[in-house]
């Protein structure tokens, strides 16, 4: 979940070498040599983005989905991370199924409905994807369960 969130709001993702160099050199040392960048393409070039943006950097991810609903109980991590995820990437939350444009983590009648992957698979390529490659099919499943296991 910090990757993702890292991701969306810009920041540095370096690796654990650049702490341990900082340690022996007793300062906090340039941070471009321990980017992770083939790891992390996407969080590179929000970071490059965050740079070029003068003041407050507002990630715009979901800002043209309308509202979204995440329900509670069924998305992991939990709802509040999910919300919080959603506000990092620009989404609008909303606080009734009924009022939503698009509903995480189960169905309800004729909103949109879609898994929580279609929030994490955004983020990690800075698009918002296509939700229809993202459906929920049952309300019933599990957190251990995919649609791929029922019959």
């Amino acid at each position: 979940m910090n990757i993702l969130m890292a991701t969306a709001l810009g920041c540095w993702i370096l690796s654990t070498e650049w702490i341990w160099k900082s340690l022996e050199a007793e300062r906090w040392i340039e941070e471009n040599p321990f980017e992770m960048k083939e790891e992390f393409p996407t969080a590179h070039e929000t970071h490059i983005v965050r740079e070029r943006v003068k003041g407050v950097y507002r990630p715009l991810l979901f800002k043209d989905v309308g509202s979204i609903f995440v329900s509670p109980g069924a998305t992991v991590p939990n709802q509040e991370k999910m919300q919080e995820l959603i506000k990092v990437a620009g989404g609008k939350i909303c606080g009734s199924k009924r009022k939503a444009s698009i509903i995480i983590g189960a169905s309800h009648g004729a909103v949109l409905s879609v898994t929580e992957q279609w929030i994490f698979d955004s983020v990690m390529v800075n698009k918002t994807l296509s939700t229809s490659l993202y459906p929920v099919f049952c309300t019933a499943l599990t957190q251990h369960e995919s649609p791929s296991m029922q019959h």
